[in-house]
């Protein structure tokens, strides 16, 4: 919890600073690991930086993906890849939390967590709606307690945020788009035609 509330306060002094053009290259290079929607050599790449308590993330995963995914990842035309970066100490748990479980379910959690959102993000207790709204993914409490203190899990999302203000990521969602930031988009159509002008 510590490294946590340390990690908002070096947000909040804006210690990080963009990389260089050739960091930044390095930066939007899929790497293993990382979690991706679609087949991993398709042409075209969707990096996402995403906070889970983000209401125009949730947006973006239930009204627009579906149609992107449909049109481009399904075909084999493009992958989604998906990267943390959680505005606030509550997001952060939800997470660590998507990160709790084996790495095939990863995106399932992340729907769960974001048809439930409204729930979890207003609650007294979040932990509790999150492990909640994962319950029915057989995530189980004692695996929700353990992944609140899972070094190598908070290492991943701080590692995720740290790229990502590398990168000059300010919000979110924020979509970078074969290496080129393109912000939030806002709807299928206007991904279209981004995804079309890069020709491949």
């Amino acid at each position: 919890m510590n490294r946590r509330h340390a990690l908002f306060g070096a947000l909040g002094a804006a210690l990080f600073r963009p990389a260089d053009a050739r960091a930044q290259n390095d930066l939007l290079k899929v790497r293993g690991g990382e979690h991706i929607l679609g087949k991993t050599d398709a042409p075209n790449t969707i990096i996402e930086y995403v906070s889970l308590a983000c209401w125009s993330c949730a947006r973006f995963h239930l009204e627009v993906l579906p149609t992107v995914k449909k049109r481009w990842i399904d075909t084999g035309k493009a992958k989604l890849v998906f990267r943390h970066f959680p505005i606030d100490n509550v997001a952060t748990r939800a997470s660590q939390l998507a990160e709790c479980g084996p790495p095939a379910g990863f995106f399932q959690r992340v729907d769960a967590l974001f048809r439930t959102q409204d729930r979890w993000a207003r609650a007294a207790d979040p932990a509790a709606e999150m492990a909640a709204a994962l319950a029915s993914l057989g995530v189980t409490r004692d695996q929700v307690m353990a992944c609140d203190v899972n070094t190598p899990v908070v290492d991943k999302v701080i590692e995720s945020i740290q790229e990502g203000l590398a990168l000059g990521v300010t919000g979110t969602p924020t979509l970078f788009i074969n290496g080129e930031n393109h912000g939030n988009p806002g709807d299928p159509k206007a991904i279209d035609i981004i995804l079309r002008k890069s020709g491949r």
